[in-house]
Protein backbone atom coordinates (compact mmCIF):
# COMPACT_ATOMS: atom_id res chain seq x y z
CA UNK A 1 0.00 0.00 0.00
CA UNK A 2 1.42 3.57 -0.99
CA UNK A 3 1.34 6.17 1.73
CA UNK A 4 0.52 9.42 0.85
CA UNK A 5 2.04 12.80 2.35
CA UNK A 6 -0.01 15.60 2.53
CA UNK A 7 2.59 17.81 3.55
CA UNK A 8 6.27 16.73 1.51
CA UNK A 9 7.55 20.22 2.15
CA UNK A 10 9.58 21.71 4.83
CA UNK A 11 9.34 25.50 6.07
CA UNK A 12 9.90 27.34 8.84
CA UNK A 13 8.34 30.62 10.16
CA UNK A 14 9.98 33.79 10.91
CA UNK A 15 8.72 36.12 13.35
CA UNK A 16 8.69 40.38 12.50
CA UNK A 17 9.28 42.31 15.45
CA UNK A 18 9.54 46.03 15.64
CA UNK A 19 12.28 47.69 17.30
CA UNK A 20 12.89 51.31 17.85
CA UNK A 21 16.25 52.63 16.26
CA UNK A 22 17.38 55.88 16.35
CA UNK A 23 14.11 57.80 16.78
CA UNK A 24 12.38 55.35 13.91
CA UNK A 25 11.45 51.78 13.95
CA UNK A 26 13.01 48.71 12.34
CA UNK A 27 11.87 45.33 11.50
CA UNK A 28 13.82 42.43 12.21
CA UNK A 29 12.98 38.86 11.87
CA UNK A 30 13.89 35.73 14.12
CA UNK A 31 12.69 32.09 13.72
CA UNK A 32 9.85 31.00 15.90
CA UNK A 33 9.00 27.48 14.21
CA UNK A 34 11.95 25.36 12.29
CA UNK A 35 11.75 22.71 9.65
CA UNK A 36 8.11 21.71 10.38
CA UNK A 37 5.74 19.65 7.59
CA UNK A 38 3.46 21.90 5.64
CA UNK A 39 2.43 21.71 1.46
CA UNK A 40 3.04 24.78 -0.31
CA UNK A 41 0.93 25.31 -3.35
CA UNK A 42 -0.10 28.21 -5.91
CA UNK A 43 -3.39 30.24 -4.26
CA UNK A 44 -6.63 29.19 -5.27
CA UNK A 45 -8.79 31.88 -7.90
CA UNK A 46 -11.07 31.86 -4.37
CA UNK A 47 -8.06 32.37 -2.37
CA UNK A 48 -6.71 35.33 -4.88
CA UNK A 49 -10.80 37.07 -5.00
CA UNK A 50 -10.85 36.90 -1.29
CA UNK A 51 -7.83 39.05 -0.62
CA UNK A 52 -7.79 41.41 -3.94
CA UNK A 53 -10.99 42.55 -2.47
CA UNK A 54 -9.14 43.67 0.34
CA UNK A 55 -6.43 45.10 -1.72
CA UNK A 56 -4.10 42.37 -1.07
CA UNK A 57 -2.04 40.11 -3.73
CA UNK A 58 -1.90 36.64 -2.33
CA UNK A 59 0.18 34.54 -4.53
CA UNK A 60 0.32 30.89 -2.12
CA UNK A 61 -1.02 28.87 0.09
CA UNK A 62 0.53 27.04 2.71
CA UNK A 63 -1.62 23.99 4.65
CA UNK A 64 0.34 22.52 7.51
CA UNK A 65 -1.48 19.97 10.46
CA UNK A 66 1.30 21.59 12.78
CA UNK A 67 -0.39 24.54 15.33
CA UNK A 68 1.27 27.49 14.76
CA UNK A 69 0.92 31.15 15.92
CA UNK A 70 1.10 33.23 13.29
CA UNK A 71 0.66 36.99 12.26
CA UNK A 72 0.71 39.50 9.67
CA UNK A 73 3.59 40.28 8.79
CA UNK A 74 5.55 37.58 9.31
CA UNK A 75 7.43 35.46 6.82
CA UNK A 76 7.32 31.67 5.81
CA UNK A 77 10.77 30.42 4.70
CA UNK A 78 10.69 27.77 2.09
CA UNK A 79 14.42 26.56 0.96
CA UNK A 80 15.68 30.06 -0.21
CA UNK A 81 12.43 31.51 -1.21
CA UNK A 82 10.18 33.50 1.51
CA UNK A 83 6.31 34.58 1.88
CA UNK A 84 5.40 37.57 3.65
CA UNK A 85 1.83 36.59 5.51
CA UNK A 86 -1.24 38.29 4.48
CA UNK A 87 -3.56 35.95 7.19
CA UNK A 88 -4.43 32.58 8.64
CA UNK A 89 -7.44 30.35 9.21
CA UNK A 90 -8.06 27.08 10.42
CA UNK A 91 -9.81 25.04 7.66
CA UNK A 92 -10.25 22.00 9.50
CA UNK A 93 -12.81 21.35 12.54
CA UNK A 94 -10.91 20.91 15.77
CA UNK A 95 -7.44 23.05 14.53
CA UNK A 96 -6.06 20.15 12.80
CA UNK A 97 -5.08 21.77 9.74
CA UNK A 98 -3.68 25.16 9.21
CA UNK A 99 -4.18 27.43 5.39
CA UNK A 100 -1.56 30.17 5.84
CA UNK A 101 -1.97 32.86 3.12
CA UNK A 102 1.18 34.43 1.26
CA UNK A 103 2.75 36.55 -1.39
CA UNK A 104 6.60 35.60 -2.34
CA UNK A 105 8.85 38.27 -2.04
CA UNK A 106 11.16 38.56 -4.29
CA UNK A 107 14.22 40.78 -4.66
CA UNK A 108 15.12 43.52 -1.99
CA UNK A 109 11.52 43.74 -1.04
CA UNK A 110 12.37 41.97 2.21
CA UNK A 111 15.24 42.49 4.32
CA UNK A 112 15.56 39.98 6.78
CA UNK A 113 17.98 39.71 9.70
CA UNK A 114 18.74 36.62 10.76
Amino acid sequence: MLGLNLCPHSVSLLKKYIACVGGGQEASYSYSYRNFPAMVAPASSQVKLYYAQRQLTVSHSIFTGKQIAVNLGDVVQFGDRLFAVHGAQNILEGGRLWQIDCFEVTGTELNIQM
